[in-house]
């Protein structure tokens, strides 16, 4: 099984799926786990993925650039 990790923290999602069971499994090779980092098509300096959500209000929400 194949399972791809879209996140702006890889690290620390690399390391918890090589860990407990998800570990054993990706050992085996039973599981894929694939983790990819949003900031790697970030083009400005400070590798920005989040912005404000259209219209005002609270929270952030992703760019789809």
């Amino acid at each position: 099984m194949r399972i791809d990790v879209f996140t702006i923290f890889p690290e620390m999602v690399d390391d918890f799926a090589s860990q407990s069971l998800l570990g054993k499994a990706r050992e085996r090779a039973v599981l894929d786990v694939r983790v990819h980092d949003l900031r790697s098509g970030a083009n400005d300096p400070h590798r920005s993925v989040d912005d404000s959500p259209f219209g005002g209000g609270a929270g952030m929400v992703l760019m789809p650039e």
